[in-house]
């Protein structure tokens, strides 16, 4: 793990940050280290940093009993900008991600204008350019009209794909099966992943109708609309259509048991699929629903124990890749106004609660460290083929840090988050495990839940 520093006391050679004494965890393992930072990229891993002259280092972190994780990544947020800024923007948005601990973070393209073609990108990135506080990659939608441009996003800066197989939150336009299997095969040489947002428009239409005429209006009915068949099937006929074709297929927040053991199998038949699943789903279950209300409805639904015994099951067997907030900001009109759970808008925070949450898990038992490392930074950067500039804490990798106390406690408030809207199923809940540190490209971006000013991410 470590190299030797060259290092002589007649050189002027200064560096830009040392954090000393800290913990080092990769999804190898756990290791006391010292890390030196240089232009924004590690430049040197010791055992100790004695030979280091500390006047010479411009900024040094005493991270004594603290972990060291490589940057958290949260592959699936939606900021809302442009064109639903009264929900949340990049700035609230990324400023939540970074008080959160995430050092990069994925941005869905339901916006409006949605980015289905290189001008809605362009316009996006010059909204966006000067507003973030983390580093930021951009999805472009699929929609059967726009096959043709998905090489030219790709070129102009986009990292992946979104389809909606079944209909959401926000009106975004949904893909048909042929839309999929051609864009699949369009982008197979490209290594460029598509994620797929897994329901059956029809069975969830049907069911949603059902429940109308039943008069049912208790909160569990959100679940009850949007079956596991739902989303099995439409897993099912996306993994059919990327072992034709040799495409890489990422599914979006999974939310059932029985969605694991599809993953699983096509997995162990060689098929090019990754997965995710949220916090949420981790930590709640239909139980719930009476006390949280509409503030925890998210597509698809938090389900049964059973079926967040077998996501666990799956992060520590690999079939779940990654943890994914789908940080998804809306206003109280559109999770309240209608008055009918049927009615109610789906999505709510999670930027800043994932990783206590997650921590919180690790001190339970119920994962490691080392397996969380490779669920919030490996497999995310991998997934976008950032790996290893970001995802690992290696000499020349980026100088992005998520450095946490596994012993800090503390009840998340949602009056405290930086997102503009505040509606989260995870106000009052008590963790133990915080981000204390978040570090990009070796700039401290947050310390001890205070947000610099300063805005340091960049379109990677």
């Amino acid at each position: 793990m470590y190299m030797k520093l060259k290092y002589s006391k007649s050189e002027v050679y200064i560096m830009d940050l040392l954090i000393k004494n800290g913990i080092l965890v990769t999804h190898e393992g756990s290791q006391k280290a010292d890390v030196v930072v240089t232009d924004g990229k590690v430049t040197a891993l010791m055992e100790n940093a004695s030979l280091i002259v500390e006047r010479e280092v411009k900024k040094v972190i005493d991270a004594n009993g603290l972990y060291i994780l490589p940057g958290c990544i949260d592959p699936h947020v939606h900021f809302r900008d442009p064109g639903h800024t009264h929900k949340e923007d990049f700035a609230t948005g990324s400023a939540a991600a970074v008080a959160g601990g995430f050092t990069t973070v994925y941005d869905m393209p339901n916006n409006n204008p949605k980015i289905q073609g290189i001008e809605e990108l362009k316009e996006k990135l010059s909204v966006i350019s000067d507003r973030s506080h983390v580093d930021y990659a951009l999805y472009a939608i699929i929609k059967p009209d726009n096959l043709d441009k998905l090489h030219g996003l790709i070129e102009n800066g986009v990292r992946g794909f979104k389809v909606m197989m079944g209909k959401s939150s926000m009106n975004t336009p949904t893909a048909d099966d042929a839309s999929l299997w051609s864009a699949l095969k369009t982008l197979r040489e490209t290594e460029c992943p598509i994620t797929v947002h897994a329901e059956d428009t029809n069975i969830c239409a049907i069911e949603k109708e059902r429940l109308f005429k039943e008069n049912r209006k208790d909160p569990r009915a959100h679940m009850e609309s949007r079956p596991v068949i739902a989303e099995t099937i439409a897993i099912q006929r996306a993994i059919m259509l990327a072992e034709d074709t040799g495409g890489r297929l990422h599914i979006a927040h999974i939310s059932a048991g029985k969605s694991v053991e599809i993953i699983r199998s096509a997995k162990q038949r060689g098929v090019k699929v990754t997965c995710e699943t949220g916090p949420h789903n981790l930590i709640f279950t239909d139980e719930d629903y009476e006390e949280k209300g509409a503030a925890m409805f998210v597509n698809p639904p938090i389900r049964l124990k059973g079926d967040r015994d077998a996501l666990l099951a799956g992060i520590l067997d690999g079939t779940v890749d990654m943890i994914a907030t789908d940080h998804a900001p809306h206003t109280f009109e559109d999770k309240y106004a209608s008055g009918h759970v049927l009615k109610s808008i789906s999505g709510f925070l999670g930027l800043e609660a994932s990783i206590p949450i997650m921590l919180t898990l690790v001190n339970q038992g119920k994962l490691t460290l080392e397996q969380y490392v490779n669920l919030s930074s490996v497999n995310p950067a991998k997934l976008f083929n950032l790996f290893p500039q970001k995802g690992c804490i290696a000499v020349g990798s980026d100088a992005d840090f998520t450095i946490v106390d596994m012993e800090k406690e503390t009840v998340i408030d949602k009056e405290l988050h930086q997102s503009k809207t505040k509606i989260t199923p995870y106000d009052g809940m008590k963790v133990k495990g915080m981000p204390v540190y978040t570090i990009i490209r070796g700039n401290i971006a947050m310390e001890d839940g205070i947000v610099t000013p300063k805005k340091y991410g960049k379109h990677v």
